[in-house]
């Protein structure tokens, strides 16, 4: 069980919050973010998706302790809810370009 930050940091590999962001952002295709809680009681885990205007991932606590594979599930999820909110984004584009072009044939 990971009981606190540097029972995080160790078991991720990383010897700081700041090691801690890098590797989580670097490691998921969307960029994830990965921060202390105010209270210090844990991490809250969540993604913006660029390029989707004011839509994101929904954002997750995790309060101590949890176990790292909990951890790595909630990061995964993240990743896959950015993903899909990408390409429901890009599929509505791809509609409303079609309609465009539909509306704007002779």
């Amino acid at each position: 069980m990971i009981d606190n930050y540097d029972e995080l940091y160790q078991a991720i590999g990383v010897s700081s919050q700041e090691g801690l962001e890098k590797a989580i952002y670097k490691g998921t295709k969307c960029g994830a973010r990965c921060s202390k809680l105010e209270c210090k009681t844990g991490v809250l885990i969540g993604s913006i998706v660029e390029g989707v205007d004011g839509d994101g991932t929904e954002y997750h606590k995790l309060f101590f302790p949890f176990d790292e594979e909990k951890f790595w599930a909630v990061v995964q999820a993240v990743d896959d809810e950015a993903d899909e909110i990408w390409n429901e984004f890009e599929a509505e584009q791809q509609i409303l370009e079609q309609e465009h072009e539909f509306e704007n044939k002779p």
